[in-house]
């Protein structure tokens, strides 16, 4: 599997997000109309916007990798101090456990300081927290260790900050010391007493591949220790420390070397970050066998899979399966199944990687960073300086075109709430339309008892006009209400009578 460095990734995400922004901003400027620039500067938009909630998911996935990475090297704080504490350990134990542990530190205190998305607030609060589990390994936190950085401001921030400067600058010192402690642990004597007690001169001189098989068997069993001894209890502690002796014993029976056994003892998981699988199935047969090894680079392993399915003598017919794992990754890097002639090829093809330390190297002294690595390094800065500067200059093409894009949007805006006050209101009137439909249906359903309302209706006007007639037939015209008579008569009743004084008549003169 070919090997990337971060750097090259970093530029080649920053060159992909800076050429799709050039494209979208060319072919804005190639718009001819305004609905055309409308969905470029959408497209911009959404580029933006995934390129941010990218970031803060990346960044989110950073937090909880460094809390992991923090709660384990707690674990395995606890474990050496407990082993510290029992007298039945030795000395030689106690030392390889501070200097694996103080070296754990230095790799996670590293590992803080290159990332490139924490803030160095974030990254002070994470080496804070490895300085409190080396200090005090028995606390657990009562909440998230980043749950309050937004919220570290003035002098905390300082704070911070300055114990990053510090790390930053005695981290590789330290790193150094620890190189050079275990280059001087591997170049001399063997201890005495403990797990790394003399061991017993060779019995014999094995063939090579007994060689590989017995250094592939202490890789496994000193890995199996370094990763689980740190959390494990005492009786797996011990299985793990039989199966290590064992590895050990074994090598040396077949004349591997004291410096290779203490190299491969003392690299166990920078030896491991490879895995190498060939399964065989036989014609015929229920179960495939298996042949696994661990490598430290995917050139090893590629190369390893390569000259195991070549070289060993197979049956006719049979199926094969290469597989390469990297750890921690959960799909594989290379798979490649088949028949012989496919398998051979196919593993034939797999590009090698860059160049590890191998384990058919004798350890060597570390060196210094050759000049074309400073070279690189260079190159590198100034290629990101470039790339930010290219970013800062679409960033203020991308703001020019977000500000029109909020003008728009704002129109938008507006128009839409206009829509929906018109919508609302034809909403409204269409429930009152309904309303008064459902009225109608009711008054509808209601019809026969209107219609036998109206015939009792014709039928007592009838009944009327009868009795009327009936009445003007049966009343003199004098007395009928309305007649010429009677209002001719009632106007006669209604004259004054003559005054008989006003006339010069007595009534009783007359009355004589």
């Amino acid at each position: 599997m070919s090997e990337r460095p971060v750097e090259d990734e970093i530029m080649d995400q920053a060159r992909h997000f800076g050429r799709a922004l050039m494209s979208l901003a060319s072919q804005h400027g190639r718009a001819v109309s305004w609905i055309e620039q409308r969905r470029i500067r959408k497209e911009i938009s959404l580029a933006l916007r995934q390129q941010r909630r990218a970031e803060f998911v990346q960044r989110q996935l950073d937090k909880i990798h460094t809390e992991r990475n923090v709660e384990q090297y707690r674990s395995h704080v606890q474990a050496v101090r407990q082993r510290s504490n029992d007298p039945s350990v030795d000395l030689e134990r106690r030392y390889r456990d501070q200097l694996a542990l103080r070296a754990h530190a230095a790799d996670l205190q590293q590992a803080v300081l290159d990332g490139r998305r924490l803030t160095p607030v974030e990254q002070g609060i994470a080496l804070d927290g490895i300085d409190s589990a080396t200090a005090f390994p028995g606390h657990t936190p009562k909440r998230a260790m980043f749950a309050g950085a937004k919220r570290v401001k003035g002098i905390d921030a300082l704070r911070y900050r300055a114990n990053v400067a510090r790390t930053r600058e005695a981290l590789p010192g330290r790193r150094a010391e620890i190189a050079q402690r275990r280059y001087n642990d591997r170049n001399s004597e063997y201890p005495v007493g403990g797990p790394w007690a003399p061991l017993p001169p060779a019995a014999r001189e094995g063939t090579q591949s007994e060689k590989e098989r017995a250094v592939q068997r202490l890789r496994r069993a000193q890995l199996d220790w370094d990763l689980n001894a740190p959390t494990a209890d005492a009786d797996a502690l011990r299985a793990y420390d039989r199966a290590v002796r064992g590895a050990v014993a074994g090598a040396s029976e077949v004349g591997v070397s004291v410096n290779r056994i203490v190299w491969e003892r003392s690299h166990a998981v920078e030896n491991s970050q490879f895995s190498a699988s060939v399964y065989s199935m036989r014609p015929g047969a229920t179960r495939a066998e298996v042949t696994q090894t661990l490598h430290p680079s995917g050139r090893e392993a590629a190369e390893w899979t390569h000259r195991t399915v070549t070289s060993t003598n197979w049956v006719p017919k049979v199926a094969l399966k290469a597989v390469i794992h990297e750890r921690g990754a959960e799909a594989p890097a290379r798979v490649v199944d088949g028949s012989y002639a496919q398998v051979s090829a196919g593993t034939r093809e797999w590009p090698p990687s860059r160049k590890r330390a191998t384990t058919t190297q004798e350890p060597t002294p570390p060196a210094a960073p050759s000049s074309g690595d400073s070279d690189r390094l260079a190159e590198v800065e100034k290629q990101l300086k470039t790339i930010a500067e290219d970013r800062d200059r679409l960033m203020s093409k991308v703001s020019m075109l977000q500000r029109g894009m909020d003008a728009v949007t704002a129109n938008r805006d507006e128009m839409r709430t206009k829509l929906d006050t018109a919508e609302g209101r034809i909403k409204s009137l269409t429930n009152r339309n309904t309303r008064l439909a459902a009225e109608i249906d009711e008054v509808r359903r209601d019809q026969p008892d209107i219609d036998a309302l109206r015939a009792e209706r014709d039928e007592f006007k009838t009944q009327r006009d009868r009795a009327i007639d009936q009445l003007v037939k049966r009343t003199p015209p004098r007395e009928r209400l309305g007649s010429p008579e009677r209002i001719a008569a009632e106007q006669n009743q209604t004259q004054p009578m003559p005054n008989p004084i006003a006339n010069g008549h007595n009534g009783i003169e007359r009355s004589r």
